[in-house]
């Protein structure tokens, strides 16, 4: 999994947890438990390079072109 939060990082491979995020309690045991089965590992990528950012923020027409290229969609055209 590709992360770009470096807080949600620091808390998933923290140890400890020290239940300030009360929504986290069960989420944080479950994923804790895959990364040290070795099912999941979680990869830090910077903003730039989050291929999801298309579908969660609202983007510039240049960034959402090199974004779906990059997903390895079809690229669009805007008819004028």
């Amino acid at each position: 999994m590709y992360c770009d939060s470096e807080a949600t990082l620091s808390k998933v491979y923290n140890s400890m947890y020290n239940g300030k995020s009360r929504h986290m309690g069960l989420r944080h045991n479950y994923v804790r438990q895959l990364i040290e089965n070795g099912t999941i590992s979680i990869v830090y990528v910077k903003s730039c390079g989050n291929l999801a950012d298309l579908l969660t923020k609202p983007l510039t027409r240049d960034l959402i072109g090199s974004t779906t290229r990059d997903m390895g969609l079809k690229p669009w055209r805007i008819s004028q």
